[in-house]
């Protein structure tokens, strides 16, 4: 009911010209009154956003915690790694700039795709327990990673990487 009428309807135009809508809507009859609601346009799943959910998002981009993960822009990269459990894909760039599977280079790759995903990678922040320089990754507690993300610059001189998992 509150989405019928929403307060608030964001569009936001992907770099394939799709567009996502989301509309948030306040929540009436709440015990408490600062519970919004929201979904994403032609998706059946309603989020609530409660007051401590908004705070947590609605922090300054230059949050003394938050950090940039990679200092790389996606027209630096020269090959691109991802690392889903077991399974591995390597990207390269050729000589049009155009990416590649470094192990099948015939395969077709959907440039859009990996541009997106890649600019997405740089573009990330991390806000909390960032340590740009770990010396000891074993001291942290981490289990295996579940994901992992590797660039590396076109001059082939800098390589940086994301690696995702659970305590």
């Amino acid at each position: 009911q509150a989405l019928a009428t929403p307060v608030l309807t964001v569009s936001l135009e992907r770099a394939d010209d799709t567009i996502v809508k989301l509309l948030v809507g306040k929540a009436t009859g709440a015990a408490d009154e600062s519970i919004y609601v929201a979904q994403r346009g032609g998706e059946p799943e309603i989020m609530v956003i409660t007051a401590s959910t908004f705070n947590d998002l609605n922090q300054d981009e230059n949050h003394f915690r938050s950090r940039s993960i990679f200092s790389l822009k996606p027209t630096e990269v020269k090959n691109f790694s991802i690392e889903i459990g077991q399974l591995r894909t390597d990207l390269e760039r050729d000589d049009q700039g155009k990416w590649i599977f470094r192990d099948n280079p015939d395969r077709r790759v959907d440039q859009t795709q990996v541009e997106l995903r890649l600019e997405n990678l740089l573009n990330s922040r991390a806000r909390d327990y960032v340590d740009l320089k770990p010396t000891d990754t074993g001291s942290y507690g981490f289990a295996p990673p579940q994901f992992r993300y590797t660039v590396v610059a076109k001059d082939g001189n800098q390589t940086e990487g994301l690696e995702v998992g659970k305590r």
